[in-house]
C-alpha cells in the first residue's frame, strides 16, 4: 500500500511538472519546484557527441527529431531514461551537420540555386491556375488548364505515408469549401508538385469503424513504443510526445487524454471548455436542478441538433432518461435561453458548423 502510494505521488509529481514545463515553455520551473534539480546548457551538441544524458536514444528522439530540424523550439515533455531518472530538454537552436570549404560548397550552392530557378520558372508556368483554384470550382479550373492530378487517396498525418515536403504543404492549406480545391506546390529534388485537398474530414480515429482505422493504417494496436502522440493535460495545454509505455503514458491513455493527431487533441480540448463554460453558464443563470425520474410528471428539458433543419432546439423528457452532456433544465424557457446565449458553444460541444 505504501508502495502504491509513493508511485501515485511521484507519477503526480511529474505530471505537474510537465503542466509547468509546456505552459512556459522554459525549464527553470523544474529546479524551481524540485531543489534538487538542475538546469545544464550544452553548446555544439551532434549525434556523435557522447553525453551521460543527452546521448541516450529517447532524449536523441526528443533532441534530433524532424519537428526539430523544421523550428520546433518548444520544451519537450518528460523524458525517461534508462535508470529510472526523468529529464526536459529544450532546443535554443538547430544548425544542420558539416562543414565545407568554399571550394567543396561551391558546386551545392549552384546546384541549389539552379534548382530554384527552375522551381520558380515552373511555378510561374502554372501561377494563374493556382490563383484560379482559390476562387473557381475544381472541375472548372482543371477544364482550362492542362495541370493532371493523379488520386493520391486518403491520408492523415498520423499514418506517415506522404513524403514529408508533400505532406507539411498538404496539412498547411486550409480545409476547402465544397466544389473547391485548396492547392499548394511542394518543392522536391529537381521536381515541383502540385498538391491539392479535396475535403478534408475532421473525424478523429477513435470514431472510425475498425475497417477504417485498417485502412488508415491502424492494423497494429495503438499507440506502439516511439509512436508520436498528443496528450490533453489536466491544465488545459495540448503537447506531444514519444510512447514509452510507461506508468504515465499509460495514465494519461486511461483518462482518454491521448491522440494520434494534433487536430483531434485540440478538437476534445475545445470540447471539455465548451462543456465547463455551458456549465458555468447555467448554474449563473438557472441554479441547480435535480431530475426525479421517479416522476413520470415532472419535465426534463434538454437541447438537441435537428439536422434537417440545421439548428438547435429544446426537447424535453418525463421517465426516458437520455444523456445530456450538461445534465437537465426545469423549463423550455431556460433551455431556449441557453440555446440563444450559448449557440457557439454548444456547436462546438456538437460538433457542428
Amino acid at each position: 500500500m505504501q508502495k502504491a502510494k509513493i508511485e501515485n505521488a511521484y507519477t503526480d509529481t511529474i505530471n505537474s511538472l510537465n503542466e509547468l514545463v509546456v505552459s512556459s515553455d522554459t525549464l527553470d520551473v523544474v529546479a524551481e519546484e524540485v531543489k534538487t534539480a538542475k538546469v545544464e546548457s550544452v553548446n555544439g551538441l551532434t549525434l556523435a557527441v557522447q553525453h551521460p544524458v543527452l546521448s541516450q536514444p529517447p532524449v536523441k528522439v526528443k533532441l534530433f527529431n524532424d519537428d526539430v530540424k523544421n523550428g520546433d523550439r518548444n520544451a519537450s515533455s518528460n523524458i525517461t531514461l534508462a535508470n529510472g531518472d526523468v529529464v526536459w530538454v529544450k532546443v535554443r537552436n538547430y544548425h544542420a551537420a558539416g562543414v565545407q570549404t568554399l571550394e567543396e560548397a561551391t558546386p551545392r550552392v549552384k546546384a541549389k540555386l539552379i534548382e530554384k530557378k527552375a522551381f520558380d520558372a515552373a511555378k510561374k508556368d502554372i501561377q494563374a491556375a493556382l490563383d484560379a483554384f482559390k476562387t473557381q470550382p475544381a472541375a472548372t479550373v482543371l477544364a482550362k488548364n492542362q495541370i493532371r492530378f493523379e488520386n493520391a487517396g486518403t491520408f492523415t498525418r498520423a499514418d506517415g505515408l506522404l513524403k514529408r515536403e508533400i505532406e507539411r504543404a498538404a496539412f498547411s492549406v486550409p480545409a476547402p469549401k465544397q466544389g473547391m480545391w485548396s492547392v499548394t506546390t511542394a518543392s522536391l529534388p529537381n521536381e515541383l508538385v502540385v498538391v491539392a485537398v479535396s475535403n478534408v474530414n475532421d473525424t478523429t480515429s477513435n470514431a472510425l469503424t475498425p475497417e477504417q482505422l485498417k485502412e488508415l493504417g491502424f492494423e497494429t494496436p495503438w499507440p506502439q513504443e516511439g509512436d508520436k502522440h498528443w496528450i490533453v493535460s489536466s491544465g488545459g495545454n495540448v503537447f506531444d510526445s514519444y510512447w514509452r509505455d510507461d506508468e504515465l503514458d499509460r495514465k494519461y491513455l486511461a483518462a482518454g487524454n491521448v491522440f494520434p493527431a494534433m487536430a483531434a487533441a485540440q478538437a476534445e480540448l475545445a470540447k471539455r471548455k465548451a462543456l465547463q463554460e455551458i456549465k458555468t453558464y447555467i448554474r449563473g443563470n438557472f441554479g441547480e436542478f435535480e431530475p426525479n425520474w421517479d416522476d413520470g410528471y415532472q419535465y426534463k428539458y434538454s437541447v438537441c441538433y435537428d439536422h434537417e433543419d440545421k439548428k438547435f432546439q429544446s426537447d424535453w423528457w418525463s421517465a426516458a432518461h437520455h444523456y445530456s452532456p450538461f445534465g437537465y433544465l426545469a423549463s423550455r424557457d431556460h433551455a431556449e435561453q441557453l440555446i440563444r446565449d450559448q449557440e457557439a458553444n454548444l456547436k462546438i460541444l456538437w460538433g457542428v458548423k
